[in-house]
């Protein structure tokens, strides 16, 4: 008995006539259309915000960025759904009144779910368009240091700025005094260090309190033009001196300490055999060993401004 008045019932039913399906379609799909145009166009000019500022700052990646952009466009949108619902019913663009069973209808769920896929699509589409305004990709900032640096010791090998700056996110810049001991021997030294200006002395301390093997490290300076080692230490102070008289005895070892971890991975296992001490004021950055490694593998053109001995 009471499957047969449910049938009855199923079959009392009235379809939704074409007129009312084409308007449900317009109904779902042009709010959806407006909702995708609000979201992509304020996910893409957010996401390019968050990655030229905070990305840049804090060495977020452009993945990251977007991501935060659209968390952006996701809230946004919870108070723009709601407005755009709004004009649509001021427009007379609202879906027709349908009773329960004709709202459960597979007639009518098609339509719902066909009309907002097409809508967000269209919406999603168009909302693409401030692309055409913008940059793809995110802008490259340096400090001083880091284009000098960059100047000297990587772009003549073919380094990128692009390249130099994913290397700097793992890098860090120091200044020590005159004095300062940047390597004790005997310890296993697990960074390299790049000296950017300044000079450091390297050498065996024997048992007898003497030095043997002594080499001179030295930066190449800011961006001042001058190449040689003579140019840059022509003065007259005591560490100039130092460095000319090395330059001629042929005890300029470069500019990079740590180096031949990079491409003999077992020197990291035994201790330093040298110690290296201040001479002036010195700028230098500093890797981990493992992380510059692992960089060199990602990209073979960082590898080659750790070759030559920067002299």
């Amino acid at each position: 008995m009471q499957t047969r008045l449910c049938s009855t019932l199923a079959a009392d039913v009235t379809p939704p006539s074409r007129s009312q399906l084409s308007r449900l379609a317009v109904g779902v799909g042009v709010p959806m259309v407006g909702f995708g145009i609000a979201d992509n166009a304020i996910m893409i000019v957010a996401g390019d915000q968050i990655d030229a500022t905070l990305g840049v700052k804090f060495g977020f990646s452009t993945l990251a960025a977007a991501g935060l952009g659209n968390l952006l466009s996701d809230v946004c949108g919870i108070s723009l759904g709601e407005v755009i619902e709004g004009w649509c019913v001021r427009l007379g663009l609202e879906a027709p009144a349908l009773t329960a069973e004709q709202a459960a209808m597979r007639a009518t769920r098609m339509v719902k779910w066909g009309a907002g896929a097409l809508g967000i699509t269209i919406g999603c589409l168009i909302g693409m368009l401030p692309l055409l305004f913008m940059q793809d990709r995110k802008q490259v900032y340096f400090t001083d240091d880091d284009l000098a640096l960059f100047q000297r010791q990587f772009a003549p090998y073919g380094v990128s700025a692009d390249q130099f700056f994913a290397l700097m996110q793992t890098g860090r810049w120091h200044t020590v005094e005159p004095g300062t001991m940047l390597v004790r021997q005997g310890e296993k030294l697990d960074r390299v260090l790049l000296i950017h200006s300044g000079v450091a002395e390297s050498w065996t301390q024997l048992e007898d309190g003497t030095k043997d093997n002594i080499w001179l490290y030295t930066g190449r300076g800011a961006a001042d033009g001058k190449d040689s080692i003579e140019e840059r230490h022509a003065g007259s102070g005591p560490v100039d001196s130092i460095v000319r008289r090395a330059a001629q005895l042929g005890q300029i070892r470069g500019c990079i300490i740590g180096g031949t971890a990079l491409v003999e991975p077992d020197v990291l296992q035994k201790p330093y055999p040298n110690q290296v001490v201040v001479h002036d004021t010195m700028r230098y950055v500093s890797w981990s060993t493992e992380e510059l490694r692992e960089a060199m593998r990602d990209d073979k053109s960082i590898e080659s401004p750790y070759t030559p001995r920067c002299t």
